[in-house]
């Protein structure tokens, strides 16, 4: 073969190696892309790096205490790599020695229960912790079992009447509402929530911080709630007396149940299994106390014969009633079974007035005020002994009086001096704060 034509051989044989070894090379390429493609659709898209800034903190709302329980809320977290909250305790505001109680890994849980004992005081705190270990403290916050005080006050002269609650010791005030005048504030039976009423205004349940929980437009004037919840007793002013109604929150309905012609009710109440209305009513000056089923029907007169009876109360077992009566010509207190029966006089006075007797918690003991030549004083009658324990002795006028949950003190309120305790047995007196009305936090 001539040596020119060889060559040309050679040449064309050497592309075509370096052909199929660019192919070759070009299909190994692509076949570790392919690879490559397949292996990287398996996966999840690249990790961003975790932000590093600490968690915005949320607030912890006041601590609520009824139902033998702490009740804690909280505000969300807003953090996009939330991780968790740390619900903390301790015995004292520094939180030293806080112990995290129980971790919540879903943003939207934002409350926290604790059983507790009776005279307790705890101090709370929420930790929000994020995906890179980073944490926040919330504000803290006390938590007492000893219960709370409602009141009314006016910081301002010309300005609404506003709802305060305070510790019994007087620590820890806080003002509940705001752009409401206030006209009447109680608890719920249970102390988880708030009656707010003001003529002219829906009446508003509220929870423990004030906030609006539910408004109700009731048409009548000075609401009471009964204890299951369920039913609000109100009166009427008409021009031939006071009426009282039954409006039922299961259905909005509103019924009359007591016509009050030529009279007007006062110190009207619920039984304690909220079947019955207790109250007096009378006319001239002539006043019996009635027992009146929630439908209306089958008054009942507990005190028949004598048209001087006012001022009932009722025991919280329901078992007995005390009120004042002129029957024996003075104004003395006297204690009644609930159904009317077995009427027994307990101050025997001479020449002395009273007025609104109150029943302690346990039932054993009454409080009332006795009136003696110019000088009014708070007196505690002992069911247990037949013994009378003058509280105080002052020119002051007290319009309202409340025993502390364990009985331990007495908060009343001085006209136009404010609020104040006592002990039991008359000593330690100390204001508490500037109001009037108080109402004690019902603990179960």
């Amino acid at each position: 073969m001539p040596e020119s034509r060889l060559t040309a051989e050679n040449t064309r044989g050497e592309m075509i190696m370096r052909t199929k070894k660019e192919e070759l090379r070009r299909f190994r390429t692509f076949v570790l892309i392919g690879i490559g493609v397949l292996l990287l659709s398996g996966c999840d898209e690249p990790l961003e790096p975790l932000d590093n800034t600490p968690p915005e903190s949320v607030t912890l709302h006041y601590v609520d205490y009824y139902n033998q329980t702490f009740h804690l809320t909280w505000s969300p977290s807003r953090d996009e790599d939330f991780k968790a909250y740390i619900v903390f305790e301790a015995l004292q505001e520094e939180m030293l020695g806080e112990t995290g109680l129980h971790t919540f890994e879903t943003i939207t849980d934002t409350s926290f229960t604790r059983e507790t004992e009776l005279n307790t005081i705890r101090f709370y705190r929420i930790v929000v912790e994020d995906q890179a270990g980073n944490q926040t403290k919330s504000n803290i916050r006390m938590g007492s079992s000893y219960g709370r005080i409602l009141y009314l006050n006016t910081p301002v002269e010309g300005e609404d009447e506003n709802a305060y609650l305070v510790n019994i010791d007087g620590s820890h005030l806080k003002r509940v509402t705001s752009g409401f005048n206030v006209y009447f504030a109680d608890f719920s039976s249970d102390g988880s929530e708030i009656i707010l009423y003001s003529p002219g205004s829906p009446v508003l349940i509220t929870d423990l911080a004030g906030r609006i929980i539910e408004k109700i437009h009731i048409p009548g004037d000075n609401p009471i709630l009964s204890p299951n919840g369920r039913y609000f007793a109100f009166e009427k002013i008409t021009p031939f007396g006071k009426d009282i109604y039954i409006y039922d929150r299961t259905d909005s309905t509103v019924a009359q149940v007591f016509w009050g012609i030529e009279t007007e009710p006062e110190r009207i109440q619920f039984t304690p299994d909220g079947e019955h209305l207790l109250f007096s009513a009378g006319s001239f000056g002539n006043n019996t106390i009635f027992l009146l089923p929630l439908d209306g029907s089958g008054l009942i007169d507990l005190t028949p014969g004598d048209d001087s009876a006012y001022s009932p109360n009722i025991s919280r077992d329901g078992s007995r009633i005390v009120f004042v009566s002129y029957r024996s010509g003075n104004g003395d207190v006297y204690l009644m079974n609930a159904d009317g029966s077995n009427v027994v006089n307990l101050t025997h006075s001479t020449g002395l007035e009273f007025n609104s007797p109150l029943f302690s918690p346990s039932g054993n003991k009454i409080l009332f005020l006795r009136f003696d030549v110019g000088i009014n004083q708070l007196c505690l009658f002992d069911l247990t002994d037949s013994s009378l324990t003058v509280i105080t002795d002052e020119v002051y006028w007290y319009t309202s009086f409340r025993f502390s949950p364990q009985e331990e003190k007495i908060i009343m309120d001085r006209y136009n001096n404010g609020i104040y305790s006592v002990n039991i047995d008359g000593t330690g007196l100390k204001k508490i704060a500037e109001g009037y009305d108080p109402k004690i936090q019902p603990i179960q």
